[in-house]
């Protein structure tokens, strides 16, 4: 007996041991994937930013172009036919060579020349969107041949003969555009929207983040979110950055 109490004593010693070692390893490691987490975060910023920097570029290099283009400042300033091709087809030839999903041609009202997404709404006015875009691009909702899409976009303020006129244009924000934005494998991008989800297949069931945690189909996981810049009344969608 006297030699049993000191075995177990010594048995009990070693499995606490064992228990306090796992549990700081357990936490070591969750701790060490948050970090990895929030290092994919910042990439995926990094590539928000760029994207955001070649929007504004595209549209300054869309409206140099127009800007330059002789028959299309005689075509609108001298013989006023907006049906004219070079006018109404100038956003549909640039759209696809600017990377763009959409883009669309202005005048200082807000009235559309040329759209190279929705060619029929020339002719219309886009002077509440004109008013909610700024040279900075933001996520917004949008009409595409009849149907609302989130994209997003920016404007372009630039003049002709010294008559200021609008460029606006940007990308329709889809599961293709957010697997871009992933850094590395193991790494998912979703876009949450209310009960809509881009960026990941089967979900039936998500929380919100919290404390760097998200429950996906009953199944927790490290995660961060991104604030996105957005306008309109729709509910604002969440970037969230997940290790699967």
């Amino acid at each position: 007996m006297k030699i049993l109490i000191p075995v177990i004593s010594a048995i009990l010693s070693g499995v606490l041991v064992f228990f306090v070692m796992q549990k700081r390893y357990s936490s070591s490691v969750e701790h060490q994937r948050v970090i990895e987490l929030k290092n994919a975060a910042l990439c995926v910023q990094k590539q928000l930013n760029e994207i955001s920097d070649q929007i504004k570029e595209r549209l300054a290099s869309f409206t140099e172009g127009i800007g330059a283009d002789r028959d299309f400042s005689i075509k609108l300033l001298v013989e006023n036919d907006r049906s004219a091709p070079v006018i109404a087809e100038s956003a549909i030839r640039y759209r696809g060579a600017m990377g763009f999903s959409l883009l669309e041609l202005t005048d200082s009202t807000g009235l559309i020349l040329s759209s190279g997404h929705f060619p029929a709404s020339a002719g219309s006015n886009a002077g509440d969107k004109l008013s909610l875009l700024s040279d900075k691009p933001v996520m917004m909702e949008d009409n595409v041949m009849g149907m609302q899409v989130l994209a997003w976009q920016a404007k372009k303020a630039f003049k002709i003969a010294e008559i200021p006129f609008y460029a606006m244009g940007g990308l329709t924000v889809d599961d293709e555009l957010l697997q871009t934005l992933s850094p590395r494998d193991k790494i998912s991008v979703l876009l949450k929207r209310g009960d809509d989800i881009m960026g990941m297949q089967d979900v039936r069931s998500i929380s919100e983040v919290k404390n760097n945690e998200i429950i996906i189909n009953d199944k927790k996981y490290p995660a961060v979110e991104i604030e996105l810049p957005y306008k309109g009344d729709g509910e604002m969608p969440k970037l969230i950055v997940v290790a699967m």
